[in-house]
């Protein structure tokens, strides 16, 4: 049987889609930005709350946490989903994959409507080096995750460990590349002192 695969992002940063796209060509497969399923105003206001959010409101974003164990605020937020993204569970009904890879908690709640109806396996690349609440979902069939620390986060939110595979990030194919050093610092003026990389999201 022909395995159909999905890989599916959200623009709430750089980070995730950047792990999605890398594994587009590796795998063959497509890879869909959740919030283009929805009106362009729904996503600017999904991207840019949640960078005011992160960025200036903490304590609302912490009361994100708590609220997923709101069972009332769940049913609610999927049924404003189901209007929202309506295009989105279409589009899964008539490609109908067999495996979806999510690279964002965001997707979960999607996939989780029509997980049985599709018969999907879910897998989770957690793409934060330390897991919160909202990367333990019922929907996720297995979990690829970073560091062993990683791994404890998400057994300690009652994830089994047999479900979790620890030791992999999501890279592109550039970064397999050999350089050769004495040539690097050579392109870069750099004299044979360790040097210190700082890398940043695309927010800084």
């Amino acid at each position: 049987m022909l395995v159909k695969t999905l890989l599916i992002h959200a623009s709430f940063g750089e980070g995730h889609k950047k792990a999605a796209t890398s594994l587009e060509d590796f795998l063959q497969a497509p890879c869909k930005d959740l919030l283009d399923f929805c009106h362009p105003v729904i996503k600017e206001i999904y991207s840019s709350g949640y960078t005011i959010i992160t960025d200036y409101l903490p304590q609302i974003w912490k009361l994100l946490f708590f609220s997923t164990r709101n069972k009332n605020l769940d049913y609610a937020l999927e049924l404003l989903h189901q209007i929202l993204f309506a295009s989105f569970f279409k589009y899964l009904r008539q490609t109908r994959p067999n495996v979806i890879v999510a690279t964002h908690f965001f997707a979960y709640p999607f996939v989780y409507r029509l997980k049985k109806e599709l018969n999907l396996k879910v897998i989770a690349i957690v793409t934060d080096l330390r897991a919160h609440p909202l990367w333990a979902h019922p929907v996720v069939d297995s979990y690829i995750v970073a560091t062993q620390e990683t791994k404890n986060d998400l057994i300690a939110y009652g994830i089994p460990q047999d479900k979790i595979i620890s030791g992999y990030v999501s890279l592109r194919e550039g970064f397999l590349e050999k350089s050769d050093t004495a040539n690097l610092r050579k392109k870069f003026s750099l004299d044979a002192r360790p040097c210190l990389l700082f890398v940043s999201s695309r927010r800084g």
